[in-house]
């Protein structure tokens, strides 16, 4: 079927020559950048950022009010979880190699530390 009233002349369309890309990019490149991404001060608060949204996830998943949860833990007891899985994820990540700053780390470790010290003190006297 032809279109005899398009409107348009397509009759050009007919010459178009195949699109070369040449792309330098490997897989190893691509996470060799990401990696050196990481590694600056943009990319460490953006892991910050990525950490502080794990957090979130898991504390609402594993509180009370969540209708995902099956143990329904109290605010305290899983912030605490959510703490530990990120501080698991970003000392795995230290020890793999692909952050080197231990800033974002520590800043979570030292949440931890007072969230445990929080969950010890106030949760087990009710």
């Amino acid at each position: 079927m032809a279109f005899e009233k398009t409107g348009m002349n397509l009759t050009n369309l007919n010459n178009i020559s195949n699109l070369n890309l040449n792309v330098s990019f490997t897989p190893s490149r691509i996470i060799d950048s990401m990696i050196g991404n990481l590694n600056s001060d943009g990319g460490i608060w953006t892991i910050g950022i990525i950490f502080v949204g794990i957090y979130i996830m898991l504390l609402w998943t594993l509180s009370e009010d969540s209708p995902f949860a099956k143990f329904k833990y109290s605010y305290l007891r899983g912030s605490l979880l959510g703490l530990c899985v990120v501080n698991l994820i970003s000392i795995t990540m230290i020890s793999v190699g692909i952050v080197e700053s231990f800033r974002i780390v520590a800043i979570f470790l030292i949440l931890n530390i007072l969230n445990m010290i929080l969950v010890l003190s106030l949760d087990n006297n009710q």
